[in-house]
Order: C-alpha cells, then sequence, then structure tokens
C-alpha cells in the first residue's frame, strides 16, 4: 500500500469526510489518484473529458484518476478509477511517486500509478467523451489541449520514470 506524506494522512480527519463536490467547491486540499495508462507498443490512452465536467471540461486528460475517497487508500482509489473511467480491472498497477499540485485555490496530493493494457477500454459516459491513442510526443504537442493539472503529473511521469528506469 503506498503511504501518504507528511502530515496528509491528517487531511481527512479535517475533512471531516467532505464529499469530492464539496472540496471542489469550498476549495479544500484533497488527495487524488492518477493512473498513466500506456500499450505494449508505448501509446498512451488520454481521455477526453466530457462536457458536462466541471473542471476542464472538453480538455484532454493523459491519465485516469480522480478524488481519493474517504477512509479510502491511494490504491483502492487507483484501482476504482481506473475501472470506473475506463473498465480496466485486474491489470497490476506500479506505483510512480507522490506528489504535490498548487494551482491556487487547488491544492492536491497526487499519487501517481502506470500500468501496461492491451485490452479493450470501456468508458464511462458521464466522465470521458472518447479514448486515444497518443504517442508521448502528440501529448507533449497538444499541451494547450490537456488539463494543467493533467499535464504537470505528466511530466512528472516522465521525469520520474526515466530517473527510477536507471
Amino acid at each position: 500500500m503506498t503511504t501518504v506524506p507528511g502530515d496528509v494522512g491528517l487531511l481527512e480527519a479535517k475533512l471531516h469526510g467532505a464529499s469530492a463536490g464539496e472540496q471542489k467547491i469550498f476549495n479544500l486540499p484533497h488527495r487524488a489518484t492518477y493512473v498513466v495508462v500506456r500499450n505494449s507498443a508505448g501509446l498512451y490512452y488520454v481521455q477526453r473529458r466530457s462536457s458536462t465536467k466541471d473542471y476542464c471540461p472538453g480538455l484532454l486528460e493523459p491519465m485516469a484518476g480522480g478524488v481519493v475517497g474517504f477512509g479510502e487508500s491511494y490504491d483502492e482509489s487507483a484501482y476504482r478509477e481506473l475501472d470506473e473511467e475506463m473498465g480496466i480491472r485486474n491489470t497490476p498497477l506500479t506505483h510512480i511517486t507522490t506528489f504535490s499540485y498548487s494551482s491556487p485555490p487547488m491544492l492536491v496530493w497526487r499519487s501517481l500509478y502506470d500500468c501496461v493494457y492491451d485490452g479493450p477500454v470501456t468508458k464511462q459516459d458521464e466522465e470521458v467523451a472518447e479514448v486515444l491513442l497518443l504517442s508521448e510526443q502528440q501529448i507533449l504537442a497538444r499541451e494547450h489541449d490537456i488539463t494543467p493539472d493533467g499535464m504537470f503529473a505528466f511530466r512528472t511521469y516522465l521525469t520520474t520514470s526515466r530517473t527510477t528506469a536507471k
């Protein structure tokens, strides 16, 4: 199980079980997960957020993920989000790193995972408009069309995964 850095473990107690919606409405600091999904050819599964999302509707997200539920671990959240958004189950995840992302008024502690997956994707229509397969270069070239936190996380992923692979 992924450990929670520093005093972030105290965060849940302070939030008193606030829902993901309440965390967003009141700009509360929160925990979230990202799962980078790539196939064996090295292409990445990139989601286009649905037009009904309150945060960055219609933009691309180079990974699955979302807010960690109250009492839920990072690992549990990562597997749940991957299943909910893309219908991917029973695929081993590798924890890459945990980092903070701050873009006032948002403050989020993110735990980043990856996996290799070559099967079918079943998108969750409420959250995901479409799923694209893109190369690293294509993702970086479309930075203007990607959520700011998603781009930050993707760059963190590239840097961290290359550093740990050495």
